[in-house]
Parts: C-alpha cells; structure tokens; sequence
C-alpha cells in the first residue's frame, strides 16, 4: 500500500542496494571467479558450472533494475485497478 513517493523512494534505495551489489560483484566475486580459471577449474568436471557463473553473474544486476522499474511503472496502475473494482463492488 504504498503511495507512489514512497514507491519512489522505495526504488531509489533499492537501485542504491543495486549498485552496491554490482561493486561487491565486481571488487570480490569476478576475482574469486578468475581465481577459479586460474586454479583448473575450467578443466576439470565442473568446468561447466564454472562457464554458468562467469556468464550468469553480470545478469544479476540489470534483472533487478528492469524489476525495480517495473515495480515502479506497474504498482500505480493495479493501485488504480484495484481501487477501482472496490468501487463497483458497493
């Protein structure tokens, strides 16, 4: 039940925790990946899950701001929608 400035702001903090994620991917889990290359984990059985999670871990971040903006555009709408039906229900 959020207004749609606190739905704003609610999505400003949340592209902040984005961010801040996408700094934690790339200061501490790309090292720890090309570590990972380094060590023969390209070689050996799972080399397979290794290839997953190089080509996986920069999709994380903008799946979640395109669902942030979504959220965004979205709420008010079934707000409205929903609004709406509970009128004609009386």
């Amino acid at each position: 039940m959020f207004s749609h400035l606190r739905r704003i702001a609610a999505a400003l903090s949340m592209i902040i925790g984005v961010a801040i994620l996408a700094i934690v991917i790339d200061a501490v889990v790309y090292p720890i990946y090309e570590f990972g290359g380094e060590s023969g984990f390209r070689d050996g059985p799972f080399s397979s899950i290794h290839e997953l999670v190089g080509s996986l871990m920069w999709w994380i971040v903008p799946i979640f701001l395109v669902g942030i903006l979504i959220w965004v555009l979205v709420g008010p709408i079934q707000r409205t929608r929903r609004e709406q039906e509970q009128r004609r229900i009386r």
